[in-house]
């Protein structure tokens, strides 16, 4: 048994950018996560092309689009600015504690990105945090 195969367990998927879904639209449509998109994937129109696409599936509620701009993303990780990541982490944070979700899927670590590839470890300091609690 898949852990996709149980459709009834609530589920977070945080992506880096808007339109991110549309890789995975197939398992979005089917397990109907709630969304955290971390980045403005550089500005409109890519935030409103997620809004659009998850209306069509009856998930436009499901999202929730983090503040952070893409340039900032990658200033604060040429400037090595934890302090911006923390503050990332710590809207990660809230936004799972408001939810409590039973599975939190990712975007994967490529070394093509450096935007997707801290979407993992962004992830997973919350996860360290949690354990703590």
């Amino acid at each position: 048994m898949s852990i996709l195969d149980d459709t009834d367990i609530r589920r977070l998927l945080v992506l880096s950018h808007p339109n991110h879904e549309a890789a995975l639209f197939g398992i979005v449509q089917r397990l109907r996560p709630r969304l955290v998109i971390l980045t403005d994937g550089g500005g409109e129109p890519r935030p409103g092309e997620t809004r659009a696409a998850l209306e069509t599936v009856g998930l436009r509620e499901q999202v929730i689009f983090f503040d952070f701009s893409e340039g900032d993303f990658y200033r604060a990780l040429l400037d090595n600015d934890l302090e911006y990541f923390r503050n990332v982490i710590a809207r990660l944070r809230k936004e799972i504690e408001k939810f409590a979700p039973e599975q939190v899927i990712c975007d994967a670590v490529e070394f093509y990105n450096p935007v997707h590839d801290l979407s993992l470890p962004i992830l997973r300091a919350r996860t360290r945090e949690y354990r703590k609690l």
